[in-house]
């Protein structure tokens, strides 16, 4: 909003504003220019006016005020002084600054909810919600380590809760793998089915989703199947799904492989994970 006020009507802008007739253009109004580019003043032998000698011919920046000189019209702009524009204020507040400097007695009726925020309304709130946040979080030390509480909860309804230890490379802050753990995904059949990861499509790939099966026995494959089948219909056309298969324990049987791909469940073996590497972090 460059203009903040276009016009003031002469008995409105009365006092520092300047005599005027009321209704007539021939008195002192005032413009003030918050934003936008800067204003070039007239180039003049003799200034109409004593106090706009300084600004002759000189480009006056953002914010300034337009001055109705007779003659000039709004061709002639000083900068606009601190006390007008408080660079900690908002628009609303230099508003009323404005009006005050025009002498405007009522304007209590103006509703702050019209004027767009600004840049520093948005800092503003960001100190208040910091503000909030630090009150809010509660410290408990657990040995060498520190919980926070935060106000935020879960889909239980429950706190969320992080925790801070310090580390030879810096401060590690963790979840301790609560979110992860709790990262469930509800199927076509209404049952809640739990996945370990969920990596968001990309430009290159899909939807990942990630179910890590330590024990790949049939009973375990035989879940992980149902699980996809039953959530796929409900997730994106393109997604995939892959089961991480530990096989540092035993060698995975041809028949688990098998049983995966047939239901186009991409089976990972965690012995040759480097190969995946790059479908993930695409």
């Amino acid at each position: 909003m460059p203009n903040l006020l276009k016009k003031l009507r002469p008995w409105k802008a009365c006092g520092s504003c300047g005599k005027s007739r009321k209704g007539g253009m021939n008195g002192l109004l005032r413009r003030l220019d918050i934003d936008g580019p800067p204003h070039p003043n007239p180039v003049v032998v003799s200034v109409p006016l004593d106090f706009l000698a300084p600004y002759n011919g000189i480009e006056i920046p953002c914010p300034h005020l337009h001055i109705y000189v007779e003659g000039y019209a709004h061709r002639w702009a000083i900068p606009a002084s601190e006390e007008l524009v408080n660079s900690n204020s908002n628009l609303y507040n230099v508003m009323r600054n404005f009006l005050r400097y025009c002498n405007v007695q009522e304007f209590s009726n103006i509703q702050r909810g019209l004027f767009i925020m600004s840049v520093l309304d948005c800092y503003q709130l960001v100190e208040t919600y910091a503000h909030w946040l630090k009150e809010k979080v509660k410290v408990k030390k657990i040995g060498d380590i520190c919980e926070l509480t935060t106000p935020f909860v879960d889909r239980h309804n429950d706190y969320l809760q992080l925790y801070i230890k310090a580390t030879p490379s810096g401060l590690l802050l963790t979840d301790d793998g609560y979110i992860i753990r709790d990262l469930e995904i509800s199927g076509k059949s209404g049952f809640n089915h739990h996945f370990d990861f969920v990596i968001p499509s990309s430009k290159k790939e899909p939807e990942r989703i990630l179910k890590a099966i330590n024990n790949p026995t049939k009973n375990n494959i035989s879940a992980m199947i149902f699980s996809w089948d039953d959530t796929r219909k409900i997730r994106s056309e393109n997604s995939i799904a892959l089961a991480v298969l530990n096989d540092q324990d035993k060698e995975i049987t041809p028949d688990t492989l098998h049983a995966l791909k047939s239901y186009e469940i991409e089976p990972m073996v965690w012995s040759k994970r480097e190969g995946y590497i790059e479908q993930l972090v695409a």
